[in-house]
């Protein structure tokens, strides 16, 4: 059994819990691999060598200051202790070249990591679905399209030079994008939400797959 460091999130309603939503959980069991929980704290780092591989969830606002800029909108709600354990884990990853699956905020601290910007606020992404063009087939999907969900507010503005666009929306925003020389890919859709379907489960199994090369 492999197992994958998952990326916990920072949850206040009576106190601070670190938590992962349990869709992940049941989406990472469906590739037949093992999640770890990895916490928003210094413990995270005596888990990552457990793991074959991570992914990287969705989440609260990447803090503008870790691509220069200030906060724009006072829609932006950040967490610095997500900041730093994506960070951390992304981080890990490259140096290692373990496999990495980043999902919605996962592909913007991706991009971020890698020295790419964001649009801190943008609209018609919220709770809705679109279609994705595929722009390079063979490399993920071998479609021209896929229909995915929508939940985000914010998107990729200056791609990092070291990332690779294969899949978009009609607006032109980055949906799907690959690192070629590392095994790495991230998504802007949450192919995690039930009910699971062949466009979804393949993201896992494809991480899996890296996982076992």
């Amino acid at each position: 059994m492999k197992y994958v460091g998952v990326t916990s999130r920072i949850y206040t309603e009576e106190n601070e819990k670190n938590a992962v939503n349990t869709e992940y959980f049941e989406a990472v069991r469906k590739a037949g691999l093992c999640p770890i929980i990895l916490p928003c704290n210094e413990n995270a780092k005596d888990l990552l060598d457990l793991c074959s591989g991570f992914l990287v969830t969705g989440g609260a606002d990447i803090n503008p200051k870790w691509y220069g800029q200030k906060i724009e909108k006072n829609t932006v709600v950040c967490s610095d202790s997500e900041d730093i354990l994506d960070k951390l884990v992304i981080g890990y990853a490259l140096e290692n070249n373990r496999p990495l699956f980043g999902i919605c905020r996962g592909l913007q601290a991706l991009n971020v990591h890698l020295g790419g910007t964001l649009k801190q606020n943008i609209t018609g992404h919220v709770n809705t679905s679109h279609k994705v063009k595929i722009l390079e087939k063979g490399l993920l999907y071998n479609k021209d399209e896929i229909n995915v969900n929508s939940n985000h507010h914010q998107a990729i503005d200056v791609l990092s030079e070291r990332l690779h666009v294969i899949g978009e929306s009609e607006e032109g925003i980055p949906e799907i994008v690959i690192m070629k020389d590392k095994p790495v890919f991230a998504v802007q859709f949450h192919p995690e939400r039930a009910p699971f379907d062949k466009d979804c489960i393949f993201l896992f199994e494809k991480l899996a797959k890296m996982m076992e090369e």
